[in-house]
């Protein structure tokens, strides 16, 4: 099974704030994350697509 990111774990990971991940997401950025239990998560791949994928400046 695909490991799957907290907020703080995906902000770890891009070395950004939790708050950062949050305005990426609010501005539809990042990708969108899934419900686990009311909680969000990231796919792992999901985020390392995103990192490898041309960034619009």
């Amino acid at each position: 099974m695909e490991q799957l990111l907290t907020p703080i774990e995906v902000a770890r990971h891009l070395r950004v704030s939790k708050r950062t991940v949050d305005r990426l997401v609010a501005r539809g950025s990042l990708p969108s994350p899934i419900c686990v239990g009311g909680q969000r998560r990231w796919r792992t791949s999901d985020i390392e697509r995103w990192l490898s994928a041309p960034q619009e400046s």
